[in-house]
């Protein structure tokens, strides 16, 4: 039966392991799994995020070109503004130089109209008339300074009206000169402008190009968080199976120690009663052993009692005799001698051998110690009888085990309670003392409270040199 439920025992416990490493290589599996797709999900919002801050800066650079484009468009409507209005200028400068050369021609026929009048007309002679003529000094003089004023003004209208032209012609050349670089720099502007709009169109395909790669990685990356979370799912799942599983074999486990208990449990009380029985057998023995003692005893004294009345019996028939005897003395007759004397001594009591008990020490006993106080109880008081464990009968193994546990529950031998227990170094009251042979429960100062053998019983007396301490 034993082996039996250990055959139960092992095969649970191997179905057990296999049924674990099952499921742990499973588990294992399945945990390399989603660490690989947790590593690929990790990779992937970090290329996310690499694509995202792309992104920002591609939407930075276009956002600059935006500005930059929003400025060239700003500068070339300016500029042509700029240039309506020095197109506007140049051509009230063209049309005030040629009014102004029309003015200075026209000036300029006149004064010379003038001249020639004044030149071709009067001469020399004309001056000759004006100096000749019986004017008065004021007069004269007012004459003179008035052709002067004449001349001078024709004079100065000539150079005004070549200044103002030569002014008019100087303003026109700066104008179209700044025509000219208006219209360059609007050129340039316009170029700017087509060459910001080509970089725009570019980014913002980028751009998109980017958004796209984002909502893919996006759904890739929500792909992985699915699978994680199924990985995760199945993982719980065969943990919680892999629990159930090991829940149900411990059941089983247990269910098997415990018959493998109760099966001990059986075997161990068909020992204590064949135990018993050897025991009851001994005592039958002893008894028998003793009844013939007795019975032997008996007839010894018997036999002494019947010596004890035959010599009763021989005494007085000597004391009458010499009763006799001396009557006859007192009477003249001969005195009759005996062959036989008469025995005078007592008849032995016939005596049984009895058991050699040592001389107790006189040492004083431990108290407050449960095992050493159960001990002392029965000194004196108990019987030893071999296999026995029960109230006054004990062997030495039997004894130690009554006073370790506090009731009549065998749980060792000598040997078990060598071998089988924690041994102490320093042993104190209460402790076990054994050689494999013997046994008992220590007092202190190298003694010990034992239950010795047949006719003894428990005694206290001291701990051999071959014992060990253990503690139960």
């Amino acid at each position: 039966m034993k082996k039996k439920l250990f055959s139960l025992l092992l095969a649970g416990a191997l179905v057990l392991g296999m049924l674990t490493s099952a499921f742990a290589d499973e588990i294992s599996d399945l945990e390399s799994e989603n660490e690989y797709t947790e590593q690929q999900l990790l990779d992937l919002k970090s290329s996310i995020s690499d694509i995202e801050n792309q992104k920002a800066d591609l939407l930075g650079d276009i956002d600059e070109k935006e500005k930059e484009l929003v400025l060239t468009l700003a500068a070339i409507s300016t500029l042509t503004e700029q240039v309506d209005i020095k197109n506007q200028d140049l051509a009230q400068t063209t049309k005030d130089l040629k009014t102004a050369k029309e003015d200075e021609s026209t000036q300029y026929e006149a004064m010379k109209k003038r001249i020639q009048y004044l030149y071709e007309t009067g001469g020399d002679a004309g001056w000759a008339v004006i100096l000749l003529e019986d004017l008065s000094i004021t007069d004269f003089l007012n004459r003179a300074e008035y052709t002067q004023q004449m001349y001078d003004y024709d004079r100065r209208c000539l150079e005004e009206y070549a200044s103002t032209v030569e002014r008019v012609s100087t303003l026109k050349e700066q104008e179209e000169t700044e025509k000219t670089d208006l219209e360059r720099m609007l050129t340039n502007q316009e170029e700017q402008q087509t060459y910001l709009e080509e970089q725009l169109t570019l980014l913002r395909a980028e751009s998109d190009d980017y958004e796209k790669q984002l909502a893919e990685a996006t759904a890739t990356a929500d792909a992985y968080v699915t699978l994680i979370n199924e990985q995760n799912s199945m993982i719980q799942e065969l943990l919680a199976e892999q629990e159930r599983q090991r829940a149900a074999q411990e059941e089983a486990n247990r269910i098997a120690e415990e018959q493998a208990a109760a099966a001990e449990e059986a075997a161990r009380a068909a020992e204590e009663a064949e135990a018993a029985a050897q025991a009851a057998d001994e005592a039958a023995r002893a008894q028998a052993e003793a009844d013939a003692e007795a019975a032997r005893a008996a007839a010894e004294a018997a036999a002494a009692d019947a010596q004890y009345a035959a010599a009763e019996a021989e005494r007085a028939r000597q004391e009458e005799e010499a009763l006799a005897a001396a009557l006859q003395q007192d009477t003249g007759t001969e005195e009759v001698q005996q062959d036989n004397p008469v025995n005078t001594e007592e008849p032995q009591e016939v005596q049984t051998e009895a058991p050699y008990v040592p001389e107790q020490p006189q040492i004083s006993i431990p108290s407050g110690y449960p095992n050493v106080d159960r001990a002392a109880a029965w000194i004196g008081v108990a019987e030893y009888s071999y296999g026995a464990c029960s109230p006054g009968v004990f062997d030495c193994s039997g004894f130690v085990s009554y006073c370790v546990t506090g009731g009549y529950t065998r749980v060792g031998t000598a040997y078990s309670f060598m071998t089988g227990f924690p041994q102490v170094s320093d042993p104190i009251p209460g402790d076990i003392a054994s050689n494999g042979g013997h046994c008992g429960i220590y007092i202190g100062n190298g003694m010990m409270i034992h239950c010795a053998d047949y006719g003894i019983g428990v005694i206290v007396g001291p701990v051999a040199d071959n014992m060990i301490f253990t503690r139960y």
